[in-house]
């Protein structure tokens, strides 16, 4: 979330006030030493608010992030925020009880975040997904040794684990604040190590002086998506994998989509495999999977989106970006256009799309009081929103339908189109979960 706030209001903002940031970390390394070895009465305290405090915040985000999504069933996202929920309400006010409610909260928590890395990075095999996978593995081991209280007892690996969460979150700051220091006027923020993992943002301008102000004049940006389930021909229905993955149509055919930008006149990004890929006949075995995520193959470029519509069909979903840096995204697109190559995870389509769309937001939102700035995108909920879409796509890949979620949440917090207030998107949440449960009652079966 932090990353985002920081692209949106750049480099320039934060570049003199490095030592605020990296203060911050350092004061976060702090409170978790003294979590994990500190008094236990108090530090167990401060451990039942944050952990019931990110299980809480979690479930209301994922409740009310997505409480405008019209292709999503809110019965089963009540059921998952619901339980988010419950689970740090239940850590909060365990807290005037015992450490056990703590423990296996978290303990459970560990168990479907390592799951959730172990599948993903199995399928797709990205650069250093070695550690991904190991992290996986640690979770997964370490859930039922702080569920069960063995070999620490359960005041004791709650406050180990929850000192050393605050201590990685603090020294990401603490890094990132130090980068700052030493980033030259000319490197965009993308630069920065903190966005080189997966090399998705290698071409990242480097840019000398101001925008051409005829540049401002420029029509807007615009993003372009083909969602599967929208481009596949009476598609079946499956969960979560035709919204984010592939849409299977009724001939057995997939379908996962594309993503492009455009800037009329005269700049398209739109990345293309030179072939169809092949999709296995057995989706459902491992090894297909894998050698489907990790297809290298020669890729090509489109000229116009009305080529693409000629060639395939419209796209379904359109967002607009008065708001942009054309000398950014330019500069961006002229390094990443120089190697064709397409890889399915980390040269894709979506990929380009997603880095082409942060460079050229890249200090949309700066201004006289960047702080104020960044403490109103951090409560801002569709930050939240494109913060989740964000971490699903580091964690397998860009797809256009987490492209789609990712543009249009940061849309709404550039332009400020069809914004929704918290306490609006839980009326309204709460309103479709009961029409859902409504459907349930009568259908007898989930929606």
């Amino acid at each position: 979330m932090f990353q985002i706030a920081f692209i949106l209001i750049g480099a320039n903002a934060f570049r003199g006030k490095w030592y605020i940031v990296a203060a911050l970390g350092l004061a976060l390394i702090l409170l978790g030493l003294f979590v994990a070895f500190g008094p236990a009465s108090h530090a167990l305290l401060i451990a039942h608010v944050i952990l019931g405090g990110i299980f809480l915040i979690n479930g209301l985000v994922v409740a009310l992030g997505g409480a405008t999504a019209r292709d999503r069933s809110p019965f089963r996202a009540f059921l998952k925020s619901g339980g988010l929920a419950l689970t740090g309400a239940l850590v909060l006010l365990s807290a005037f009880w015992t450490p056990v409610a703590l423990a296996i909260a978290l303990g459970i928590a560990l168990l479907i975040d390592g799951a959730f890395r172990i599948a993903s990075t199995l399928v797709i095999l990205f650069p250093g997904w070695r550690f991904v996978l190991l992290i996986g593995v640690i979770e997964i081991l370490a859930a039922p040794m702080i569920a069960l209280g063995w070999p620490l007892p359960y005041e004791s690996a709650v406050l180990l684990a929850t000192g050393l969460m605050l201590g990685l979150f603090g020294w990401f700051l603490m890094s990132f604040g130090l980068s700052f220091r030493t980033l030259p006027p000319e490197f965009s923020i993308l630069n920065l190590p903190i966005f080189a993992k997966r090399g998705w943002y290698s071409h990242a301008p480097i840019l000398v002086g101001d925008d051409d102000p005829e540049d401002l004049a420029r029509p807007p940006l615009t993003v372009y998506v083909w969602t599967p389930m929208g481009v596949a021909a009476d598609p079946e229905r499956r969960l979560l994998m035709d919204r984010y993955l592939a849409a299977v149509d009724k001939d057995g055919s997939y379908s996962t989509g594309h993503s492009a930008l455009e800037v009329k006149p005269d700049l398209y990004i739109s990345h293309y495999p030179s072939e169809e890929l092949a999709i296995p006949e057995n989706m459902n075995k491992l090894s297909s999977l894998q050698a489907l995520a990790n297809t290298i193959q020669k890729g090509e470029f489109h000229d116009s989106y009305e080529g693409d519509v000629d060639w395939w069909c419209a796209a379904d979903v359109q967002l607009q970006f008065p708001r942009y840096s054309y000398r950014r995204l330019l500069a961006f697109w002229l390094g990443y256009s120089q190697d064709p190559t397409y890889h399915l995870t980390n040269r894709n389509c979506s990929v380009v799309a997603a880095a082409g769309l942060d460079a050229a937001l890249e200090g949309v939102l700066a201004g006289r009081r960047p702080w104020l700035r960044l403490l109103g995108l951090l409560l801002d909920p569709d930050l939240w929103g494109a913060m989740l879409a964000r971490n699903r796509a580091i964690a397998m890949t860009w797809t256009p339908g987490l492209f789609h979620d990712y543009a249009r949440a940061l849309n709404r917090v550039i332009n400020g189109g069809q914004k929704m207030p918290w306490l609006q998107r839980l009326r309204w949440f709460i309103y479709r979960a009961r029409l859902s449960a409504k459907t349930f009652e009568r259908k007898g079966k989930l929606p």
